[in-house]
């Protein structure tokens, strides 16, 4: 059996690579709706329980 041809092999190695950061990057993104569905659901929470001043607060540390 033959050894790729090492431009075969480079190809390949950063294809991997490629999908790797891909892979990456969808991770983050799923963690990043998560946590911003998270925030808006105690938005939400704190609004309609009428502590305005809370929500308010939330969104000072949120934006820092």
């Amino acid at each position: 059996m033959r050894a790729p041809h090492p431009d075969q092999r480079l190809l390949r190695e950063q294809l991997e690579t490629y999908r790797a950061l891909l892979d990456l990057r969808e991770h983050d993104i799923d963690r990043l709706h998560a946590e911003s569905e998270a925030f808006l659901r105690l938005l939400d929470f704190l609004l309609s329980a009428g502590l305005i001043e809370a929500a308010r607060e939330a969104i000072r540390e949120r934006l820092q």
